[in-house]
């Protein structure tokens, strides 16, 4: 695996550590500037946020409903060229939310990320 793709891998894992950790810095770090929320298309997500000023709220009352997260990855495969990576595979998801009977749900995924200065960016 090169350099590059490690570094995409480490990435990928660090955007789950902090859901894991309910570090609400760390998430809005990971995800802030990208394109979509969640992996769960049944229901609306709104992903027009213009601000951290405005996700923090939202996210701050996701998170607090939650009792537990954890993220375990399946299978996970990295490709990059040039400024362009991509991570795809597959993870599981254990959640609780308060109040709710728990879930576990296995999860396709693929993530794109930018190379800027300093690192990769999650873009989608």
């Amino acid at each position: 695996m090169s350099v590059q793709n490690k570094e995409i891998a480490k990435l990928w894992r660090k955007e789950k550590e902090v859901w894991d950790l309910k570090d609400i810095d760390g998430i809005i770090t990971a995800i802030q500037g990208s394109c979509g929320f969640g992996c769960r298309n049944l229901a609306w997500r709104d992903t027009k946020y213009h601000s951290e000023e405005q996700f923090r709220p939202l996210l701050e009352k996701y998170v607090a409903n939650i009792e537990y997260l954890h993220h375990t990855d399946i299978e996970l495969n990295t490709r990059s060229d040039g400024d362009l990576g991509l991570a795809w595979g597959f993870y599981s998801e254990e959640v609780k939310h308060k109040g709710e009977n728990p879930e576990k749900t296995h999860i396709r995924f693929t993530s794109t990320y930018h190379k800027i200065e300093g690192g990769w960016k999650l873009i989608m």
